[in-house]
């Protein structure tokens, strides 16, 4: 079990699709007055994370504009359409070397609160040699994905992941240790029309 007693954790927010089944820019969506792209970094930077990477694409200009007073690396993906991998890649580039870890989270999970971030990171300081991945109960069955937080010795390899499965390959690769967090409010992300129904 490997410990630190202040690891580095860097948060890499991903805010670049084209929402084509939403038919709208998600990250542009107001809850409660506020974008869920400026909810979500709002959340990585009340966590501590140190860089926040935000990485853009479509509606780049709109979505940067949404995160004006706030400390955070702001960069542009300009093949945005080739899937989330490229974008996580993308934001990979700008966390400085000797980062303890990387968590990896979409900025349409609007029902994250900031305890459920400090449950991941508590499990990830627990162990930083470890992936702490989100769990949650679908209807039928268990559910996994992000946020996700990586160890700093597998940053190298999310440099590499491509298209839409974004870095589930890394996840699947390293399953011996992958550990799990269930945080229900992952469960609720925007993909479709029918899911802004549920915003309260």
């Amino acid at each position: 079990m490997k410990r630190a007693e202040r690891p580095k954790l860097a948060a890499v927010l991903l805010a670049a699709g084209g929402s084509r089944r939403l038919g709208q820019p998600k990250q542009l969506l107001k809850r409660h007055g506020e974008s869920l792209v400026r909810r979500a970094a709002g959340l990585l930077l009340s966590l501590g994370a140190d860089p926040v990477v935000v990485v853009t694409g479509f509606c780049s200009e709109k979505v940067s504009g949404q995160l004006r007073g706030l400390e955070l690396v702001v960069v542009n993906n300009p093949d945005w359409e080739l899937g989330m991998g490229g974008s996580i890649a993308c934001g990979v580039r700008n966390v400085p070397a000797g980062a303890d870890g990387v968590l990896v989270m979409p900025c349409d999970q609007w029902r994250l609160t900031l305890e459920d971030l400090f449950v991941l990171l508590s499990a990830w300081k627990s162990d930083i040699s470890r992936i702490i991945e989100s769990s949650w109960n679908d209807e039928k069955s268990c559910s996994s994905g992000p946020p996700v937080i990586f160890p700093g010795e597998l940053i190298h390899e999310l440099l590499f992941v491509k298209g839409k499965r974004g870095a589930r390959s890394v996840i699947d690769r390293h399953r011996e240790i992958v550990s799990t967090v269930t945080l229900e409010n992952a469960a609720f992300d925007v993909d479709e029309p029918r899911d802004l129904d549920q915003f309260d």
